[in-house]
């Protein structure tokens, strides 16, 4: 037999849920038996109704502590689970558990675009596509390069968030992602972490998503979790996509009420909208946050999805500094000037100013 042929044994599983539109799975992979195995030598490949195939080291399965894998979202009923062995291995040498599968009624696939079909016009009539911004400037296509839709599970289900890729002087570079507490505050949590690039519309109120549109697996690291100001950073596993961007922000707090703002956002999962506003007070309160800064619109709204989105304000250059997250409020599209409320970077950038190589 030629030299370049190397064999592996496969060891296979399914798991299902009636009706699911797709389906994930949390999973843990150990050594056992009398010669237990080492979990990274192990590739994973998953699959859904669709056949689109992901692949994953075993390594991100290895949990140690709360720091349990996730499996990528796929179509369908049936979540089939594919271990792939090198020589000398075998699946006595290892024991694999799957504690939780999350059961989702919208399907994001392995491709993108077939997710955004369906989330394609799930949000309000009044908000913005990002690509109908009329002479968008290079600050603001940056910035929305940075904005990406996330995706996770808790034992309560999986939810919708927005987050934004931070810029840093480490070298190299650290995947710092801001967001809410309310959406993620768990390293468990946490790990569960789906994100979604470019997830644009192809033309400016168009049915259809761009090509560019790609998504992430390997959840990420809680680096800060503040559930009273209601902030969160985040170092994603995986590194993102090429062209994403690594926005600017400002650890300064807002000066002036009145200052103009732009949230960039995914409300109820639907591709990435803009929203402009001004900022009306200073230091505010909702629901025991607190302090946060009160918005309202002139042009969008947010909703349901939108939260941990970045709140951003304009430099003298041109640049988007983002100086906070959504946590809620009460804009909608027929009551535009009620108010929103974001956390405030400033009040949280002391303690965690060592990531970003401060």
């Amino acid at each position: 037999m030629a030299d370049g042929f190397r064999w592996s044994r496969v060891a296979s599983l399914k798991v299902s849920s009636a009706q699911a539109a797709s389906l994930r799975a949390s999973l843990v992979l150990r050594g056992a038996g009398a010669t237990p195995g080492d979990p990274s030598k192990v590739t994973l490949r998953f699959a859904g109704n669709d056949g689109r195939v992901f692949e994953q080291s075993g390594a991100s399965f290895a949990a140690s502590g709360n720091d349990i894998g996730w499996s990528p979202t796929v179509s369908g009923e049936d979540l089939l689970v594919e271990l792939s062995l090198p020589a000398g291995l075998y699946p006595e040498n290892f024991s694999l558990s799957i504690p939780q599968l999350s059961h989702l009624d919208i399907s994001p696939t392995a491709s993108p675009r077939d997710m955004m079909t369906i989330a394609i016009g799930e949000s309000d009539s009044c908000q913005n596509d990002i690509v109908c911004r009329a002479n968008p400037t290079t600050g603001f296509t940056s910035a929305a390069k940075a904005v990406a839709r996330m995706v996770f599970t808790t034992s309560q289900g999986s939810f919708l968030c927005t987050g934004t890729l931070l810029n840093n002087t480490n070298s190299p570079k650290r995947n710092l992602f801001w967001t809410a507490a309310h959406c993620i505050s768990t390293q468990t949590v946490a790990n569960t972490l789906q994100t979604y690039w470019f997830y644009d519309a192809a033309s400016c109120n168009g049915s259809t998503v761009s090509s560019q549109a790609t998504t992430l697996t390997g959840g990420a690291f809680l680096r800060h979790a503040n559930t009273t100001r209601d902030t969160a950073l985040l170092e994603l596993k995986t590194a993102p996509p090429s062209g994403a961007f690594y926005a600017a922000w400002n650890s300064a707090a807002i000066g002036s009420t009145g200052t103009s703002i732009v949230g960039i956002h995914h409300p109820s999962g639907d591709v990435k909208k803009y929203s402009l506003g001004t900022v009306n007070a200073l230091s505010s309160s909702i629901d025991g946050k607190s302090p946060l800064y009160r918005v309202v619109w002139s042009d969008g709204v947010t909703e349901g999805g939108s939260s941990g989105s970045g709140l951003f304000t304009v430099a003298s250059g041109g640049a988007y500094q983002l100086r906070g997250g959504l946590y809620g409020g009460y804009s909608f599209c027929s009551a535009q000037t009620d108010p929103d409320y974001y956390s405030r970077f400033s009040d949280v950038y002391s303690t965690i100013s060592t990531y970003f190589g401060q």
